[in-house]
């Protein structure tokens, strides 16, 4: 076997000249032993990027070269056909802890047990390739971990090269073992972190991501117990929660005094990593350790969880052996301590969101319960002031008629009285006279029923397709009449005003009663009394506020400018027998009159308050079409000394 070694630094000129010529020998041999490797005549092994010749064609024997190996910083063992060894180097002696003299002869399963990874065949062909001599010489590269005697355990990657003599008969074994178990343990806890942040993710009670982020430590690290507990600063009592525990170790529970354990809870106030590899030895709990050992604690690692500058709870790993805790292990406890507040602080913020959504859930259903609630009560008080309102009514029209009828009847009945009485005495002069006073009370009585049938919407109407335009004209003259003279009447006729289907007896009526009902509201001084029409078309909205189908209507609206309407009694204009006048005046049928023709007519009335010294009447009845009345019939204003009321139709 023949190694290329390195070349020592140059001294002056002289040895740079001896240095190139021992250079251009070492390449040169470099070369041929290249072309050998590929010509097949060489069989070499390459390790740590260096090349080491195994044996040569030309070279009997098939001896290994001790000084060789013995450079190399991976173990390396040879064995024979019986796995008995026959060389080791001295990093193999130092790695094993084995001496070259004592360990010689021996056999490998009494130096390590070798348990192999990977698929079955491939290790079963590794193992026992060389118990077949008739086998070709060959490599191969596997994985496992090595046991040694003393226990200690470590992973390896195992290359494996067949030894042959010159004859091409094995005569063993060649083991070329790297040690990988700073890689394989940093894999093994990155894989457990990856775990870990998987676990988390999904967890939603703190308890539960504690308990998982403890039982991933203590598989990872193969130790006794894990968990988390909460302190007490100033009384210094942990209250421990579920923890995880390896099989036969007891699980701890309750309350605890720190300071039965030593003085280690100093430093954790401190915001100190703990780390004890023996509780008997370490100064902070060798007076303790009996305490500890109850418990079954022989080694333990402490870490601090803080939370808005205070200590409130730590992270515990026991394990019920002495044990050194390495760095790796160290910054593993302290990354998944670390993972696990942050999740645990997820999961409570969480839980609070959730907590407030729940109450903020629960006030608005009882904010709706009670809006509701109210809503009711409201309703069941409009309900009752509705019928109040109704009986109230009821009361003033049957008042109202029963005082009307009274009257009527009272006169009748004297007139009848009286004519009996003179039929009597025979005295039959002025019969006439008492009859004519008795049909003037029929009358009477039949036109109050009349305007209480128009109020209850039940008179027998003749609707007929009318101009109102060429109506108000008509009727100006009696209104000028029925109004005097210290009343200014301005008709305002709307241009191109659509017909309409109605009574025009009853049009005629109406707008007689509102203009003697703005006379009266002028009376004495006078004013200005404003007759108009207009067209008028209503979409979706504007209908169903004024209680209307959408659709074309034309309004007749009288305006007076007399002493206003109370804004309080503004409501009650169109009621039965409702009147501001002085008593005997007015019946209080007049508006209720028009109010209900209008309504039964498929319109609607509406008196609003212009000022203190004005109001306005508005009647509106359904278009027949969109078709405008010639012009010549809806010229606009016509002035008359008269006076001023206002109504809307």
């Amino acid at each position: 076997m023949t190694a290329i070694p390195s070349a020592p630094p140059p001294a002056d000129h002289a040895g740079l000249l001896v240095e190139n010529e021992e250079l251009r020998i070492r390449l040169r041999e470099m070369e041929e032993t290249l072309q050998a490797i590929y010509g097949g005549d060489v069989d070499a092994l390459v390790v740590n990027n260096d090349i080491f010749l195994l044996e040569s064609a030309g070279v009997t024997g098939n001896r290994l070269r001790h000084d060789v190996l013995g450079q190399m910083q991976d173990s390396v063992f040879a064995f024979d056909n019986e796995d008995h060894l026959i060389f080791l180097n001295p990093a193999a002696e130092l790695r094993y802890g084995l001496r070259s003299s004592e360990a010689l002869g021996r056999s490998k399963a009494s130096l390590f047990t070798e348990t192999l990874f990977g698929d079955d065949h491939v290790a079963h062909g590794a193992v026992e390739w060389h118990a077949a001599g008739d086998l070709p010489a060959q490599r191969t590269h596997v994985a496992g971990t090595h046991v040694l005697a003393d226990g200690t355990s470590m992973h390896v990657e195992i290359t494996r090269s067949q030894l042959v003599d010159a004859d091409s008969v094995a005569f063993g074994s060649l083991l070329v073992v790297r040690d990988v178990s700073q890689s394989r343990r940093a894999a093994i806890r990155r894989d457990a972190l990856a775990q870990l942040t998987d676990s988390l993710r999904d967890l939603a009670v703190a308890s539960e991501v504690g308990y998982r982020a403890a039982e991933i430590i203590g598989t990872t690290l193969n130790v006794s117990r894990v968990g988390f507990c909460s302190i007490d600063v100033e009384t210094e009592i942990v209250q421990l929660a579920r923890n995880w525990t390896a099989p036969g170790m007891a699980e701890l529970s309750g309350a605890k005094h720190m300071r039965k354990y030593g003085s280690l809870v100093d430093d954790l106030k401190r915001n100190r990593i703990v780390t004890i590899p023996d509780v008997r030895t370490d100064p902070r709990t060798a007076a303790a350790h009996e305490a500890a050992q109850e418990i079954n604690v022989r080694s333990l690692v402490n870490v601090p969880v803080w939370e808005s500058g205070k200590l409130v709870a730590f992270l515990y790993v026991h394990d019920a052996e002495v044990r050194a805790w390495p760095e790796d292990d160290l910054l593993f406890i302290q990354e998944v301590a670390e993972r696990t507040r942050s999740a645990t602080e997820r999961v409570r913020n969480a839980a609070a969101l959730r907590d407030s959504e729940q109450r903020l859930r629960e006030v608005n259903e009882g904010l709706e319960a009670a809006v509701l609630q109210r809503s009711r009560e409201l309703l069941s008080a409009q309900e009752a002031l509705r019928q109040a309102q109704k009986m109230e009514a009821v009361g003033q029209l049957t008042g109202g008629i029963a005082h009307d009828f009274n009257n009527l009847l009272a006169g009748m009945s004297v007139s009848l009285e009286v004519l009996q009485r003179r039929l009597k005495k025979g005295q039959y002069d002025d019969t006439e006279r008492y009859l004519s006073m008795s049909q003037e009370g029929i009358k009477r009585a039949a036109a109050l029923t009349q305007r209480l049938l128009a109020f209850a919407r039940r008179q027998t109407l003749d609707p007929k397709s009318i101009d109102v335009n060429r109506l108000v004209v008509g009727m100006q003259e009696l209104i000028q009449r029925s109004i005097g003279p210290n009343i200014v009447l301005e008709v305002v006729s709307g241009a191109g005003l659509w017909t309409t289907k109605v009574d025009a007896s009853q049009v005629e009526n109406a707008l007689l009663n509102l203009c003697i009902n703005a006379r009266d509201a002028m009376a004495p001084l006078g004013g200005h009394l404003t007759i108009e029409t207009a067209n008028i078309a209503l979409d979706t909205r504007a209908a169903v506020e004024r209680d209307l189908e959408p659709g074309q209507y034309v309004s007749l609206s009288v305006t007076d400018t007399g002493v206003g309407i109370p804004q309080d009694m503004i409501s009650r204009v169109f009621d039965p027998f409702f009147t501001t006048k002085p008593t005997g005046q007015g019946t209080g049928l007049g508006l209720s009159m028009v109010y209900g023709f209008v309504r039964q007519s498929g319109g609607r009335c509406a008196c609003t308050r212009r000022s203190a010294w004005a109001r306005r009447c508005a009647c509106i009845s359904r278009a027949m079409a969109a078709k405008p009345i010639p012009a010549s019939h809806s010229n606009a204003r016509r002035w008359c000394r008269t006076a001023t009321a206002s109504a809307s139709w």
